[in-house]
């Protein structure tokens, strides 16, 4: 019996001499991964927005005026001289015109909730029909024309 017990302490001893000199010879552990500098982008004045990419640009209400305007003549904004003389959050009254050409006249725009519109322009009479549904104020038309051609006092 003492032949079996020492039979299998010399067996255990063996064992873990050998599972130790296993771990030497066929390392289990992962290599130590090397650090690495943390890479930042450089960022400048001119990577730096604040609007959404996918909201437009404001322009000012002279410049949407001054689009509006070429679009209802077929002309390019740059060829649109303007100069706008009265104006509040929803109407605005001014002198236009087109680069090249000797004479000009006045317009009433009026701003919807897509951007401004050209109502009337001209440099004639003003057409009480045309501005009736746009409500200007009196200050920027003190009359107009009806469809008969009599002349209106507002």
């Amino acid at each position: 019996m003492f032949y079996k017990i020492g039979f299998f302490v010399l067996l255990g001893v063996a064992l873990f001499i050998a599972g130790s000199q296993a771990k030497t010879f066929f390392p289990t552990t992962s290599p130590t991964p090397t650090p690495t500098a943390a890479i930042t982008p450089e960022i400048s004045p001119e990577t730096i927005t604040t609007a959404s990419p996918t909201t437009p640009p404001a322009i000012n209400d002279t410049e949407s005026i001054r689009k509006a305007m070429a679009l209802k003549y077929g002309k390019q904004p740059s060829d649109v001289e303007l100069e706008v003389s009265q104006k509040t959050a929803m109407h605005a009254w001014g002198v236009t015109k087109f680069k090249g050409e000797m004479g000009g006249g006045w317009f009433l725009a009026y701003k919807e909730s897509g951007g401004w519109i050209i109502v009337d322009d001209g440099n004639g009479t003003i057409s009480c029909e045309k501005i009736a549904p746009y409500n200007f104020p009196v200050s920027m038309v003190e009359a107009c024309v009806d469809a008969n051609g009599k002349l209106i006092q507002r």
